[in-house]
């Protein structure tokens, strides 16, 4: 059991581009305000948007599924990303503030 190499790029992107959607979603709003950015999403679009990111975890679990503890990691943090893209969508599109669920 050793570190593998070459899954640190994946990692180091991964946190990367978590700092990018935050701020791309702080960006978004016009003030950053701790209650959110704007009302809150109805039911219907909440349903939706935690849908696609369940599916896209349900996805990497059935395609990893003897990850290791680095790769489930990874994994979160790709889900932390991908939520606040999805997080981002909501508020650009729908102008409204998503509650999603990891």
């Amino acid at each position: 059991m050793g570190c593998n190499i070459p899954r640190l790029p994946f990692i180091l992107l991964s946190w990367l581009l978590l700092a990018a959607a935050t701020a791309f979603a702080l960006e978004r709003s016009d003030t950053f305000r701790p209650e959110g950015a704007g009302p809150r999403c109805s039911d219907q679009i909440n349903i939706l948007l935690q849908t696609r990111l369940n599916r896209l975890d349900q996805r990497w679990q059935e395609s990893n599924p003897k990850a290791t503890a680095m790769e489930l990691e990874a994994q979160k943090v790709n889900q932390v990303v991908q939520a606040e893209a999805i997080k981002t969508h909501a508020l650009k599109r729908y102008k409204c503030e998503l509650e999603l669920t990891l």
